[in-house]
């Protein structure tokens, strides 16, 4: 589980539901929380969390993965950024690209960030990632092809490297 303040853990209303109703976590049983930046302990699931372990810290990868991908209509963009999050990727950035179907307003955009970005914790639960990815607000593609850092594949093309 993911929580604000590692030295004091506290899991959110819907964390301790999830544990105690689906997952069926009982008084006393072990858990590990996170805060998503890399530090981990092993806690003690009970109304208050109880720390039972000391705070692990795993460091950030050396070479760090960032993938756009263009905005697809319905939920399938939140597959994408599950998938994403379940991969390892550090930074994820939705686009919206020339010949994209899908264009939301500003309202729309925040609304399916904010889903985004659950989405992404909760693949990350999953996946038991320590890092969870930055996730961006919608972008055009000029505008991250205008990055120094972007590097695009391209069908025939060279191999791509992380220098």
């Amino acid at each position: 589980m993911f929580v604000e303040d590692i030295e004091n853990p506290a899991l959110a209303v819907n964390d301790r539901h999830h544990l105690s109703n689906v997952l069926r976590l009982k008084t006393g049983e072990s858990l590990t929380v996170c805060d998503g930046e890399g530090s981990w302990r092993v806690c003690r699931f009970a109304e208050v969390i109880e720390p039972v372990g000391d705070v692990l810290v795993v460091p950030p990868p050396l070479s760090k993965i960032t993938v756009g991908f263009s905005l697809i209509k319905g939920s399938r963009s939140e597959l994408v950024v599950q998938k994403l999050t379940e991969l390892g990727v550090d930074r994820i950035v939705p686009l919206v690209a020339d010949r994209s179907v899908v264009f939301w307003d500003s309202q729309k955009a925040q609304n399916h960030f904010e889903r985004f970005v659950r989405v992404s914790r909760e693949a990350g639960m999953q996946s038991r990632r320590v890092h969870l990815p930055v996730l961006e607000p919608v972008s055009t593609f000029e505008e991250v092809a205008m990055s120094a850092e972007v590097v695009m594949a391209e069908a025939g093309g060279n191999p791509l490297s992380l220098d």
